[in-house]
């Protein structure tokens, strides 16, 4: 991790597609999301088009983890303690280059209009590979978090982390 990372604006990649500006409230429990409160965005793209966009404050993002089996946790901080952040259009695992035409995931923890830790970025085959590692448990409260959630969005397919 770089811990020489300088807060910047949250930049436009990261903004809502549909409120075309940083997300306004946490998905879960709709808390404002105020310069008080760290919240994590993360987006899910093929190609130009976003498939699904969300912000979680880090009060529900501890929530979510308190669902996950315990071997699903373990599983992905091992997987995930590899993660080596390149920039841009590199997935953080594989460190392959992500085209603009690939399925990805890109990300970042914010407070309020900043950015507060580097964006992270991860390719549609190491996010799969990371969904296999979760437990029948964790699959289970994953999909109807989705339905919940994203309703009417067929969440089939999409690589994300949520």
């Amino acid at each position: 991790m770089d811990h020489e990372f300088e807060i910047v604006p949250v930049p436009k990649i990261l903004y809502s597609d549909y409120l075309n500006k940083t997300f306004q409230n946490c998905l879960i429990c709709d808390c404002a999301l105020t310069e008080e409160i760290l919240y994590k965005v993360q987006k899910a793209y093929s190609g130009t088009e976003c498939l699904m966009e969300a912000a979680i404050c880090f009060h529900c993002m501890e929530e979510m983890m308190k669902e996950m089996s315990k071997e699903s946790q373990e599983n992905l901080t091992r997987y995930f303690h590899k993660v080596k952040p390149l920039g841009e259009n590199y997935c953080e695992l594989c460190q392959k280059e992500i085209k603009s035409t690939d399925k990805r995931v890109l990300g970042g923890i914010c407070q309020g209009p900043w950015l507060v830790h580097p964006m992270e970025y991860l390719c549609e085959d190491c996010l799969l590979k990371a969904q296999e590692l979760l437990s029948e448990k964790t699959r289970d409260y994953r999909q109807r978090f989705r339905e919940h959630h994203f309703p009417g969005i067929p969440t089939e397919g999409i690589p994300v982390i949520i």
